[in-house]
């Protein structure tokens, strides 16, 4: 009996310690457990906790060279230490007649980049519904106009006319003050600003170091297209078909010396820049943000495509059928020194609201030739501004703000200078802050304006 005692005790002993050893393990694993979650929170916390700072420090690199844009001496690119032991770098360049003012914010392992277009700040007159600057001619109003907002006009002022029997309908034409002035004058883009940018837009293309020896076709996604140089150049043509690319941060360069075609639903939200020597057309349901269009000759967006960017153009620049301009898009047209008589300008015949700003320069040194123009049709609405150096003729609605050296209109045979029939301007319930471009007044004592920003993780 005895031994078989021993055997039964043995047997419990042998029990009792798998079950402590399996206890024990059980206690092991929660502990390792708790601890990988412990650290791992901790770390999380601490990345977020870094990453935080490091936004906000380069929130404040931005705002620190807005700052220094204000004051006049953002001279060139800098870095600098915070009191937390972080630093912030801040680099500028230009963006059409933008600044583009980009702010690296480290601290510990966490690098945050924002990217900001800045523009100018408006100035007093955007805060009224239309500045007539001709001083030659009456600013003359017909048919069933109606303003909301306070009007600009030269010494003869405002008047009402009649064209071929039509006056004004209402006696409530117009809700606001009209203002004599003199000297009254369409503000002008800052040349230091668009030159800068162009000639940096050559350096870009100088430099570039891939060369397509024919026409380039886009199709889909192409993460590998500026894996050798952020700029391209191309013999031909550029088609995009389908084609999608995102980019924030860093400035990407198409130069083509044919014509464009975005078609096919393509989307691109990036800093890149299509320079063409032909025209650029941007169709079907494409949807393009944040991007540079340059033509030497013209920009065409139209079907369903929807816009947010820069256009730039020598001729024409047309949006039609059911086109989209979202804010803060910007249509500049800059004619070119021409022979032929031509009338280019910006034609908008859109039947959908377009967020924008319309600008038309004046190359002449004579500010008195005149005679590109601004088109708006009746089916189209402008909510934004139209800034013309030379001609508008605005039949549509405008939301916000009209400055233009002269209006006019045209019912053959006749061409009415300095007449506008059946305008709609409303200010009043135009809240928007404008993203206007650097012009040339008050150049010392401009304020500036941040446009739009953009983040990303390094």
């Amino acid at each position: 009996m005895t031994p078989s005692i021993f055997k039964q005790l043995n047997n419990q002993n042998g029990s009792i310690l798998v079950t402590v050893l399996t206890v024990l393990s059980i206690l092991l694993t929660i502990f390792v457990f708790a601890l990988t979650y412990t650290l791992t929170r901790y770390s999380f916390h601490t990345k977020d906790k870094n990453n935080f700072i490091a936004t906000h420090l380069s929130e404040a690199g931005i705002q620190n060279g807005v700052n220094k844009l204000n004051n006049n001496n953002f001279v060139s690119n800098y870095k600098y230490k915070t009191e937390n032991n972080g630093t912030i770098s801040v680099s500028k360049e230009l963006w059409g007649p933008f600044y583009l003012i980009s702010s690296i914010g480290q601290f510990a392992n966490q690098k945050i980049k924002t990217t900001s277009i800045i523009g100018s700040y408006p100035d007093s007159i955007f805060s009224d519904a239309i500045t007539a600057c001709d001083e030659r001619y009456p600013f003359i109003v017909a048919g069933n106009t109606r303003i909301f907002g306070n009007v600009n006009t030269g010494l003869l002022g405002m008047e009402t006319g009649q064209i071929r029997g039509e006056a004004v309908t209402s006696k409530q034409y117009h809700q606001g003050k009209i203002n004599i002035h003199q000297d009254l004058s369409t503000p002008l883009i800052d040349t230091t600003v668009l030159d800068g940018y162009f000639n940096e837009m050559l350096s870009r293309k100088s430099n570039c170091k891939t060369f397509e020896s024919a026409s380039l076709y886009l199709n889909k996604s192409s993460d590998d297209l500026f894996k050798k140089s952020n700029a391209i150049e191309i013999e031909n043509n550029l088609e995009m078909n389908h084609f999608f690319f995102e980019s924030n941060s860093e400035i990407h360069s198409l130069f083509v010396n044919g014509f464009v075609e975005i078609k096919n639903s393509c989307k691109i939200s990036s800093l890149l820049e299509i320079i063409a020597e032909g025209p650029i057309y941007i169709k079907d349901s494409s949807v393009l943000d944040n991007v540079i269009l340059y033509s030497k000759d013209s920009i065409i967006i139209e079907d369903d495509a929807t816009f947010s960017g820069i256009a730039i153009a020598h001729k024409k620049i047309i949006v039609k059928d059911k086109a989209k301009l979202l804010y803060p898009s910007m249509l500049l047209l800059l004619p070119l020194e021409k022979k032929e008589h031509t009338e280019n300008g910006i034609y908008l015949t859109s039947k959908n609201q377009l967020e924008t700003i319309c600008y038309l320069s004046n190359n002449k040194e004579d500010s008195t030739y005149m005679r590109d123009v601004i088109y708006l049709d009746t089916v189209s609405t402008i909510v934004g501004a139209v800034i013309s150096n030379q001609l508008v003729d605005l039949r549509g609605s405008v939301y916000g703000s009209i400055v233009t050296e002269q209006f006019k209109y045209e019912q053959p045979p006749t061409t009415y200078i300095h007449w506008a029939k059946s305008l709609y301007v409303n200010r009043t319930v135009f809240d928007l802050n404008f993203g206007l471009p650097m012009f040339q007044y008050n150049r010392n004592f401009q304020r500036h304006n941040i446009i739009r920003h953009a983040k990303e993780s390094l």
